[in-house]
Order: structure tokens, then sequence, then C-alpha cells
């Protein structure tokens, strides 16, 4: 009897619960990588999405003009934005002064945009929209990723995957490595993501027709 009451109270050894939580551990870490590769999946097809509908909705946009009547270069977000262009996964409502509500566009990897910052030199987590500096008939959609390898040091991966995941998704040319180039022509090993016109992310050239 008394050899069956100190089996009972007998705990665990440190051995035994280093090993009980290494398991734990294990189990934890297992649970965050496949979460953290669901998530990743998810905002790349988000973003993959966005990208498309953005890019049909300005073209049927001018589908009866033959140019923006911008000058080459210009940021046409704002005015892109208030006809109706992006869909509402890439939208972010603001409540300002005497209860105005404004709206800024975001992307899924980098939502910190901020009320009024559309024409500015740029902000983390938005979807830019260009008049081309190649022709004018032609526009730049813009997804600008943080580049900062201390504080995000997954975006630069992110990024072109991003970019990878689109070189056939219609765009006439891309962004890659600092330089305009033709889709078809790059290899998915070779991308990387660059700074156009001062923000740092995903930039694919699109065609009005």
């Amino acid at each position: 009897m008394y050899a069956t009451r100190s089996l009972r109270r007998r705990g665990f050894t440190l051995t035994e619960a280093a090993i009980v939580l290494g398991i734990v551990g294990l189990i934890l870490g297992a649970v965050w990588v496949a979460a953290n590769s669901v998530y990743n999946n998810m905002r790349l097809r988000t973003a993959n999405e966005q990208l498309l509908t953005i890019a049909q909705n300005v073209r049927n946009l001018m589908s009866v003009s033959p140019t923006f009547g911008s000058p080459t270069g210009t940021n046409i977000t704002g005015a892109m934005l208030n006809k109706g262009v992006f869909p509402s996964s890439a939208l972010r409502q603001f409540v300002g002064a005497n209860n105005a509500i404004t709206f800024n566009t975001v992307n899924p990897w980098d939502p910190i945009a901020v009320a009024g910052a559309l024409n500015g030199a740029g902000t983390n987590g938005q979807i830019r929209i260009n008049v081309s500096p190649n022709a004018a008939d032609r526009f730049v959609i813009t997804y600008v990723f943080v580049n900062n390898a201390s504080t995000q040091p997954g975006r630069t991966k992110d990024c072109n995957a991003f970019l990878v995941a689109n070189l056939r998704s219609g765009p006439v040319q891309v962004f890659n490595n600092n330089a305009w180039a033709d889709p078809t022509t790059v290899s998915a090993e070779t991308v990387t993501c660059g700074t156009y016109n001062g923000l740092y992310g995903a930039h694919f050239e699109y065609s009005i027709q």
C-alpha cells in the first residue's frame, strides 16, 4: 500500500519535462510554418486577383479613349480610384475631420496606407497606377513593398514571388533588375523586384487595348 501511494505522488523528472516541452515546441513550430505558408499563399492569390481586376477595369474605362490625356509618368492613382477601378479588397477607408470619408489603396502584404498620400513620394502598402513612361497609351500598376531587411526580411521574397506569378498575366513589360523587359524573355529564376519612380515593388506595364 505504501509503495502504491509513493508511486502516485511521483511527478515528472527534469529530463521528462524537457522531452515533453521539446515535443510541444516541435509541434507548435510545425503548425506555425504550415499556417504561415497558407497565409502567404492566400495573400499571393488575393494580389493576383486584384492585379487582373485592376488592369481589366482600367482597360474597360479607357476603351473609348486611345490615351489617358496625361503626360507619360503621371500618377493617376487618385483619378482611377475615383473611377472605381480598384476592388474592395484593395481599399482602406479613413474617417477624417467632420466625419469625411476617404479611401486609399492597400495591398495584401503591407496595408499601411495613410489618408491623403496618393500623390506623395510613396507609402508602404499602396497600389499605384501611373501613365507609362514608355508610351501614353500604356499604364503601370505598382504594388509597393516594404524594402527593409531588418524590419520585414521576407518582403523581397514576397515581391519576387508576386512578380513571377504574373509574368504571363498580360503585361507588355515588367520592371525586372531595375529595367523594363518583355515578360516572355524573363526567367523566373532571375526575377528581381526593383525601384521605379521612387517606389520599391512589383511593377507591371499594360496597354490600354
